[in-house]
């Protein structure tokens, strides 16, 4: 699989920002990992698809951050934070949208800084052990990585 880069995204990047300039916003706010059900849209300028069924945060519904290092084009999310969520419906996951904390990533746009990954048990963009989710069950993300394509 391959991540999938809003136009917003790779404009902020073209223009004058880094990855995690971009997706942590303005003073470094932070962003949000939407899970959806389905097919991911063509392409993160397009609206959603499919039910949400989570939203993770880290901590106490805080906005989440990216490390400060990077190694050949690889980011971790920030090692002190923990990032979870709790189930808001029941379903599959299929795919996962990352929302700045200005966008909930639901409207069509070609501004909003998104990225759109599929979900899977393995060879996923996000590999979950399974990929049910329920209502209120508790979910964590203990490692992450985004990998910026090189030449």
């Amino acid at each position: 699989m391959a991540l999938k880069f809003s136009t917003g995204l790779v404009d902020a990047v073209a223009l004058d920002k880094s990855f995690k300039e971009a997706v942590e916003g303005a003073s470094a706010a932070g962003f949000y990992i939407d899970i959806y059900t389905g097919t991911r849209p063509a392409t993160p300028d397009a609206a959603a698809t499919g039910t949400k069924l989570a939203r993770f945060t880290a901590a106490s519904a805080a906005k989440m951050h990216l490390a400060s290092t990077v190694t050949a084009g690889v980011i971790a999310k920030d090692a002190t934070e923990v990032w979870g969520g709790t189930g808001l419906a029941n379903g599959t996951a299929g795919y996962y949208r990352l929302v700045t904390s200005s966008d909930d990533g639901t409207t069509t746009s070609t501004t909003a800084v998104r990225v759109d990954g599929v979900i899977a048990t393995s060879g996923g963009d996000m590999n979950m052990s399974s990929t049910t989710i329920a209502i209120g069950a508790p979910l964590l993300i203990n490692t992450a990585t985004f990998t910026i394509p090189g030449g």
